[in-house]
């Protein structure tokens, strides 16, 4: 570092006062590299937080005295600390800060470093387009500048980059340049990290006989390793990866848990010789489930209360929600019932706060799964457990009680679901003003599926509470007809649908038939999950009518994500858009142009239509006006990757966040979009993912509701459909947007050209039915 020396020091104060100036950069310097020891041995230790905190002060002190390496070294060093305590977010300003000074000071190798640090935190949030590019670029600086060490780990984030995306053979490709670069460079440590990411990359590709090859690999190169935190985590790495390979023998599936036992052990011990609590309580916890899957309950249980301990101690909440998990599945397999719902309660209350930092994998780049996949099951093995204490329950009011929680625990998923699939928290603005939507209205319904593995419960709320229904069918099964059923939909020349539609409304209407109507209930409200989300109700058949024949339908993608809430109709006001053109290769809408003529007499309207359907339009009208309904008649398509989804305008694809900036700011102005209608678009056929999108279209742009298509009929049909829907929506303030559109199905399938429901049943009212 050079010291600029103070002006003029001639007088005896002026030399005094530099003297104290030096002792006290010298203080600092030294506490900035204190303070970065600290970090290092608290990282060490596995104490993230810790280093977290002496790192970020160690880099503001760097700073503050113009050491730009110490500081890049640092904040690097801090943005690790980030991801292992799941904060993501920071993880990624702090890399980008790192750059921003490497940029700065033209130093080309700190850059090179800093660029593919950051597209390795891209991964973890899920913005994989934009980490290939930068770790691209990376990779072809570091080649250039003859810098091996930094190409080798840029490989192997790479691989794990072409893992997350699906693409085993780059992976498997980057991977093994990433540990041929290690070993020639003689980095052990990432040799090992790399065959043990190529070891479970084979293993979930069925290759068991090259994952035990690579992995054993991997443990050879670990062993050469010093005791550390990174030894022993690469042994935790190595034991999981074990565990997933599926030999085709007895034998060596043997062999490969007493392996994975082997490192879990080694792992247990360098943590307890180096105080490693994070360590240990991963290594707790694993031993824990091998002796479960072994049998050994009360051996289990005991690991897993320890492995509990120890993340309480570190402060882990990552960890705890986990054993806490673990402690409930082992304690319900000793039928020890109210213990066991008592440890799922912990491990829910537990996960809330970090569930969008456990949904991006916790710094795991290779293991991101949507949320339902990974923690879906500790909601739903919660829900079934209260369910079945229910059962057992005499006093009513216990048993409305269990229901409720039961209810309410599978709720708290499909919030969650939400917020993962469009990664946002966008669900959070609705939920300050739900209310219990049982009690908006004596002749509605809500039904509540929720499939299990071996049955599916039904929980029909009504004003007077919650009435339950368990059916002897589980989710395999109703997955099935419901994926039959959809197929079979969509073709127009066949009636093969009447199969399922008969057989999905005897297991799912026919139970609570009688109660509806003797509670003379006109609405049902659908809260489906799953498969059960891709399907229309209204197409259910009893042998002689369809559903929508007898009762106006909604769906709601959860009932604290609806606001009840009807139409002001004397001052709605209607901004319709649609495209009838073809345009960046879509195929003409013929029947667009007529759609909207019909519609917009009925209101007060503007129209923008083909070239005026723009982006810059539709913001600009949003943006200066106030309207109660906007209609979009234009391809739209609903992806299983909210990236990919979009509604198309003549000059753009117009993304949810798009849809969101346009028309949220109406719900922060007081007068929210009543209604979003959209009714061109479609979602992919047994993906249901893609169809939770659509289910929370409503939810995600600000709009109290929406209507939409499952599919899309370029047919005269849908013209007609719509405008009826709209026709008597403005007859009387008295009918629900649920009742419109049951009006315009039940007229369009009384014409004998439409009665397929192909034409008129994947319209959906989403949300706020009323």
């Amino acid at each position: 570092m050079i010291v600029a020396f103070p002006t003029h020091p001639a007088s005896g104060w002026s030399l005094v006062f530099f003297l104290a100036w030096l002792g006290a950069t010298n203080a600092v310097l030294a506490d900035g590299r204190s303070l970065r020891d600290d970090g290092d041995r608290a990282f060490q230790k596995g104490e993230f937080g810790q280093a977290a905190i002496d790192w970020k002060k160690a880099a503001e002190s760097f700073h503050t005295q113009g050491d730009t390496n110490a500081e890049i070294l640092t904040l690097l060093s801090l943005a690790g600390a980030y991801q292992s305590i799941g904060q993501q977010g920071n993880g990624v300003q702090t890399l980008q800060e790192a750059l921003h000074r490497a940029e700065s000071a033209g130093n080309r190798s700190w850059v090179t470093l800093a660029k593919s640090k950051v597209g390795a935190a891209l991964i973890l949030i899920s913005q994989n387009e934009r980490a290939g590019v930068v770790l691209q670029e990376a990779l072809e600086e570091a080649r250039t500048d003859g810098d091996l060490k930094t190409a080798a780990a840029i490989l192997n984030d790479q691989g794990n980059l072409f893992a997350t995306l699906q693409k085993p053979e780059d992976a498997a490709k980057a991977f093994a340049e990433s540990v041929a670069l290690a070993r020639q460079t003689g980095n052990g440590a990432l040799a090992a990290r790399g065959l043990v990411n190529a070891a479970a990359l084979a293993a979930r590709g069925g290759e068991s006989l090259k994952a035990d090859d690579l992995n054993t690999q991997a443990l050879a190169e670990t062993a050469r390793l010093g005791p550390s935190h990174d030894q022993a985590f690469l042994l935790l790495t190595a034991g999981q990866t074990d565990r997933q390979i599926k030999p085709a023998d007895t034998e060596n599936a043997q062999r490969l848990t007493r392996r994975a036992h082997h490192a879990f052990e080694q792992a247990l011990a360098t943590a307890e010789t180096l105080g490693d609590r994070p360590i240990e309580t991963y290594a707790l916890g694993y031993l824990g489930q091998l002796y479960e899957q072994d049998g050994q309950s009360a051996a289990a249980l005991a690991l897993t209360r320890r492995a509990t301990f120890a993340a309480q101690q570190a402060q882990m909440p990552e960890a705890l929600y986990r054993w806490e998990w673990q402690t409930g599945r082992l304690l319900k397999a000793r039928g020890e019932a109210a213990p066991a719902i008592a440890a799922y309660r912990r491990a829910v209350q537990t996960l809330q706060p970090i569930r969008t930092d456990v949904s991006l994998g916790y710094g795991n780049a290779s293991v991101h799964r949507p949320f339902r996949d990974a923690e879906g099951p500790l909601f739903f093995e919660l829900a079934d457990l209260l369910l079945q204490q229910a059962t057992a329950a005499t006093d009513p009011k216990e048993t409305q009680d269990l229901l409720l929680e039961a209810r309410d625990t599978v709720e708290q998923l499909k919030a969650v679901e939400l917020e993962d699939y469009f990664h946002d928290d966008c669900v959070n603005v609705q939920k300050g003003k739900t209310r219990s939507i049982e009690a908006v209205d004596e002749h509605t319904a809500v039904v509540y599926l929720i499939p299990l593995a071996t049955r599916t419960e039904l929980l029909v709320g009504l004003v007077s509470g919650l009435k339950r229904v368990t059916l002897d069918v589980g989710s395999d099964a109703l997955t099935e007809q419901v994926r039959l059923f959809r197929r079979n939909l969509e073709t127009r020349t066949t009636y093969g649908y009447l199969t399922q539609a008969h057989q999905l409304y005897d297991w799912l209407i026919r139970p609570i038939r009688e109660q509806l109507d003797a509670k003379q209930i006109k609405t049902l409200v659908f809260v489906p999950d799953g498969a059960l989300r891709t399907i229309p109700f209204s197409a259910l058949h009893d042998g002689e009518r369809f559903l929508i024949q007898d009762f106006a339908i909604a769906v709601a993608p959860g009932l604290s994500l609806v606001e009840p809430h009807p139409i002001e109709r004397e001052r709605a006001r209607l901004l319709l858009g649609g495209i009838s053109k073809p345009v960046q290769g879509f195929p003409p809408l013929d029947f667009v142009a007529g759609e909207l003529k019909r519609i917009g007499p009925l209101y007060r309207s503007e129209t923008l239509l083909d070239e005026n359907f723009t982006l810059a339009q539709l913001r600009h009208k949003l943006t200066e006006e106030q309207y109660s309904i906007v209609h979009v008649a234009s391809h739209g398509q609903f992806d299983r990757d909210v990236r990919k989804t979009f509604v198309l305008t003549y000059d753009a694809k117009l993304t949810l966040n798009d849809l969101e900036s346009l028309i949220r700011p109406s719900q922060y102005r007081g007068r929210p979009v009543e209604l979003l209608v959209l009714s061109a678009c479609q979602t992919a056929a047994g993906d249901d993912r893609a169809a939770l999108g659509l289910a929370g279209v409503a939810v995600k742009s600000g709009a109290r509701s929406a209507l939409a298509t499952l599919w899309f009929v370029n047919d005269e049909s849908t013209s007609a459909l719509v405008s009826e829907v709209y026709t008597q929506l403005s007859r009387s303030p008295s009918v629900s947007k649920a009742q419109a559109v049951q009006s315009a199905q039940i007229k369009l399938l009384s014409d004998r050209r439409y009665r397929h429901p192909c034409y008129w049943s994947p319209y959906l009212i989403i949300g706020n039915w009323l």
